[in-house]
């Protein structure tokens, strides 16, 4: 998207005559969905823990979202007169969407980092340069940044809390603290998963709910699943859930419930006082 190099569109699609131009909404939804995929986490960890026929409705509004604008330009045709012709500006404009596909490697930077430490950012960084010997024609380079790649070694690094109080999730502290008729908020998130970040940033670390988790001597766990740890997946199977995010409120001798996977504090401070 950057212009550096282009890719063809196969032949056979060029070929094929206009009834079967639903192959070329299959070619393209396959080529943008890795691009959107890290940002319908929660949409798809919603539909895998929804009854089937919800489930199939919420993948079908996804695929309608796909092909909404062609829809639109099919039903009322003479909304095609008023789009821009082709031109140089379509090069410019595939420039500057090649900005979010950046910021989205930087981010998932950051989660390799979180997983692998500074040496799966090293290898990452490796591979990058890789990358670019490559595409500046450079095979000596490549070949040996190629040889040196499995060499290097790596490391997972720990999960980090950043929650204020926080401590980490286990069965058994979670067993210790309801035996203390303590009441208990699981926070259960990923480091890839960006509706976890923005409910921790936004709702989490507000004051008004760290005021409220302390004067109602609330204990904190956070469930760290960046890297798929078994415990977390074990509780996220026992609420029959499939993914992150997942919070869980247990209030003194009751049962856990479960709030929605979009956060504010009014939705936490009425569970904590319901």
């Amino acid at each position: 998207m950057a212009g550096l190099f282009h890719l063809s569109m196969p032949g056979f699609i060029g070929r094929l005559p206009a009834q079967h131009s639903v192959l070329t909404g299959l070619l393209a939804v396959l080529v943008a969905t890795p691009c959107t995929a890290p940002f319908m986490g929660a949409a798809i960890a919603a539909a895998l823990a929804m009854p089937a026929l919800p489930a199939m409705g919420l993948f079908l509004a996804l695929g309608l979202g796909l092909a909404l604008p062609i829809l639109i330009l099919a039903f009322i045709p003479a909304l095609a007169a008023a789009l821009p012709r082709p031109g140089r500006w379509m090069a410019w404009v595939q420039k500057l969407l090649s900005l979010p596909m950046f910021a989205t490697c930087l981010w998932l930077g950051w989660v390799l980092f979180r997983q692998s430490g500074p040496l799966g950012l090293a290898l990452l960084g490796l591979g990058g340069l890789l990358l670019g010997f490559s595409l500046a024609r450079k095979p000596v380079f490549a070949l040996l940044a190629l040889v040196l790649l499995p060499f290097l070694p790596s490391a997972p690094a720990g999960a980090s809390l950043t929650l204020p109080g926080a401590q980490p999730y286990s069965a058994a502290l979670l067993a210790q603290l309801r035996a203390q008729h303590r009441p208990v908020f699981i926070d259960l998130t990923a480091a890839w998963c960006i509706t976890c970040q923005v409910n921790e940033r936004t709702t989490l670390e507000a004051a008004p709910v760290r005021d409220l988790f302390k004067d109602k001597h609330v204990a904190l766990l956070v469930g760290d699943w960046t890297n798929r740890d078994p415990a977390i997946t074990a509780l996220l199977t026992a609420s029959h859930r499939a993914g992150v995010p997942l919070y869980l409120y247990y209030p003194p001798g009751g049962a856990a419930a479960i709030l929605p996977q979009i956060l504010t504090p009014g939705i936490v401070k009425a569970a904590l006082q319901g």
